[in-house]
């Protein structure tokens, strides 16, 4: 019987070892990784209402373009994206976050349009200080004034720099004489109040006020209080579908055809593609984005449109600016998504906008960024589809918003 051996060089036998480790760390660093809990974050939206095509469907669309262009993870950890209705109610709204945070894992929400429930959500989570709530949509001044929180933050434009930009370019070009159409709810009231002291302060007056229900089919009467007032400015202080309804009334009332100047407060390319330009013409309206200001806006709002037949509007833009800050930072922290840690890192990383660095984030949670006062053409004037907006003159995020000198926010340490 003959024995076989073999001889195993030693530098073979070391290759061999050599791959084994390797191999084996691999596969370690694969499941722990796979162990490694996902991050979760929900867009808390209007998704059939009144606000369903300023935000809607088309925030979660921006959402999962900012999750996809971070590569689907942060610090290993998969990034799953949950979405849901508030219906504009607040108390399905609180329902829904706390649910979210308490049983589903949720580690931030985003979006919350109407003011009313972005406020009501924001005072649940005072009480979860390792969850984060970033509002891209709602924009009462209050979010990031007197009801700021530590673990809350206001990404989008607010009811005071839409005041500041528009109203008071207004009275200053010589249209004095203001009556005001407002939502009957808490983002309604904040945006009448914020334009209405800008326009006294800039030296014009109110001639008066009529109030309507969130989702109302027909603001004949309103308008019609509006046109007995013969004001020279008509102020909107609604959104969504609430405006494009207002805009076909005072078409059919003919306050545009008497020279009657219309302020939106809420208004974007959506609403104006629904109106038309012929009702929708030389409105000024105030943005932090708009798809058509840049080559990387325009590009940005390419592969929107290719997935939603829309153009974004400003807060589907800055709920995709707002998330990716967010991932940003967790990224920072190596995966961490406690809010006492993330908030902080926000407030320390430059705002990065489709190819820029902006601002930053204040104390008060505001998110830090130029604002453009725009104006709609007028018909024959586009030079292709969607282009509806004269950018006027970019406003910086410093003149814009509220100074922290003046701010409500409990988080602002005053000087002396």
């Amino acid at each position: 019987m003959r024995h076989i051996s073999f001889k195993i060089r030693p530098k073979a036998c070391l290759k061999l070892i050599s791959v084994t480790v390797l191999a084996t760390a691999e596969l370690l660093s694969t499941a722990h990784a796979q162990s490694k809990p996902p991050l979760k974050v929900g867009v808390l939206s209007d998704m059939s209402s009144a606000y369903a095509d300023l935000t809607g469907p088309g925030s979660v669309i921006a959402a999962q373009m900012a999750i996809d262009d971070f590569g689907g993870s942060v610090s290993g950890r998969k990034i799953e994206l949950i979405s849901a209705d508030h219906q504009n109610k607040t108390d399905v709204g609180i329902a829904i976050a706390s649910k979210w945070f308490d049983a589903d894992g949720v580690s931030a929400i985003f979006d919350l349009p109407t003011s009313s429930v972005a406020l009501a959500v924001q005072a649940m989570a005072k009480s979860r200080p390792d969850k984060m709530i970033v509002i891209t949509s709602g924009f009462s001044s209050d979010l990031s004034g007197k009801a700021c929180t530590a673990n809350s933050m206001q990404a989008g434009i607010n009811t005071y720099a839409i005041a500041r930009s528009v109203s008071t370019a207004l009275v200053n070009d010589g249209f004095k004489k203001w009556f005001y159409i407002q939502v009957d709810n808490l983002g309604g009231s904040s945006m009448y109040n914020d334009s209405s002291a800008a326009v006294k302060q800039a030296g014009g007056s109110v001639a008066g006020l009529v109030k309507f229900p969130i989702g109302s089919a027909d603001l004949s009467s309103q308008v019609l209080q509006a046109q007995a007032a013969q004001p020279q400015v008509l102020g909107l202080a609604l959104g969504g579908g609430d405006t494009v309804t207002a805009m076909k009334t005072v078409k059919e009332f003919g306050l545009r055809d008497s020279g009657v100047r219309l302020f939106a407060q809420s208004f974007d390319v959506t609403d104006i593609n629904a109106v038309g330009l012929g009702v929708a013409y030389d409105t000024y309206v105030s943005l932090t984005f708009y798809w058509d200001k840049n080559e990387q806006t325009r590009a940005f709002a390419k592969r929107f449109f290719d997935k939603h037949k829309k153009m974004p509007t400003q807060y589907q833009a800055t709920l995709y600016v707002g998330l990716t800050h967010y991932l940003r930072a967790v990224e920072a922290l190596g995966g961490d998504d406690r809010a006492g840690l993330v908030a902080p890192k926000m407030r320390e990383l430059k705002i990065k906008e489709f190819g820029t660095e902006t601002g930053t984030v204040r104390e008060d949670g505001q998110f830090m960024r130029d604002v453009l006062l725009g104006r709609v053409k007028n018909e024959g004037t586009p030079r292709y589809p969607w282009d509806y907006i004269e950018v006027v003159r970019t406003i910086p995020a410093n003149e814009a918003f509220v100074p922290l000198s003046a701010s409500e926010c409990p988080l602002v340490k005053k000087a002396g």
